[in-house]
């Protein structure tokens, strides 16, 4: 009994040393948590996205520093799904997001300044563009920030 209760001791103040050490750390600063604590920026590109017809079927979502676009082309129209599954397709959206690469990364780079000059201490932030056609997934790209020196 006396060394079952030892072992129970040990675990719980394992758990609550990790416990305390986590909870003493910091969470570094994200785009999304900039974000959540600016409701009003997040509520205007919502606004643009909803008011601009060319960008219908288009989602953004942040998590950490990204800034996910999906683009969903069973929403957007004038594809069918065969279409969507072709390499053709698929190889003119790849040709697009390359085309647009540096408009792209120009985004990425404007968005950086404007949360850093606000106060964020965010080092980068990455834009992920998904061209799906429902849960299929026809092609993906990511455009990086230049980093902060």
């Amino acid at each position: 009994m006396k060394k079952r209760s030892l072992i129970v001791m040990l675990v719980v103040a394992v758990l609550a040393a990790m416990c305390l050490t986590a909870c003493g750390q910091k969470e570094p600063p994200t785009l999304e948590s900039y974000l959540n604590d600016h409701p009003d920026q997040k509520t205007q590109i919502d606004e643009q996205l909803g008011a601009n017809d060319e960008l219908k079927g288009v989602t953004v979502e942040f998590s950490g520093n990204d800034m996910i676009y999906t683009c969903d082309m069973a929403i957007r129209g004038g594809i069918t799904e065969e279409d969507a599954k072709s390499a053709e397709v698929k190889e003119m959206l790849d040709t697009g997001l390359a085309t647009q690469a540096d408009a792209f990364k120009g985004t990425a780079n404007t968005v950086l300044e404007e949360v850093r000059n606000d106060g964020a201490e965010i080092e980068q932030v990455r834009i992920i563009v998904n061209y799906n056609y429902g849960d299929y997934q026809i092609t993906t790209a990511t455009f990086e920030s230049d980093p902060v020196e």
